[in-house]
């Protein structure tokens, strides 16, 4: 009789192992499947950041470009008041940064 329970308890073993290395299969194809999917929304979630961020980095580059231009004309066609703003800014750091003391 204890055999004979053994034996069936080795068969309903089996027959889980079974079940369960059949559920583990389906599962893993299953996640093979959603695998290749996630991989490429993922991608496309990357090349869609990577152009956004080239494209803000153009506009960035041609903003600075523009404002550049703008100084350039500014100082060429008033030269003398930024020269005087130029002096007045470079003062006032040398007074800040002056090691007299005061007492």
């Amino acid at each position: 009789m204890a055999k004979k329970n053994v034996k069936e308890l080795k068969r309903l073993l089996s027959e889980v192992s079974e079940q369960l290395e059949e559920m583990g299969n389906e599962a893993g194809e299953e996640f093979m499947e959603n695998a290749g999917e996630w991989m490429s929304d993922i991608q496309h979630k990357a090349n869609r950041a990577w152009e956004n961020g080239r494209q803000r980095g153009q506009q960035a580059v041609e903003t600075m470009k523009a404002r550049g231009k703008q100084a350039d004309e500014y100082v060429h066609e008033k030269p003398w008041q930024v020269i005087a703003g130029a002096a007045a800014i470079g003062a006032m750091v040398g007074y800040l940064f002056s090691s007299h003391k005061r007492d």
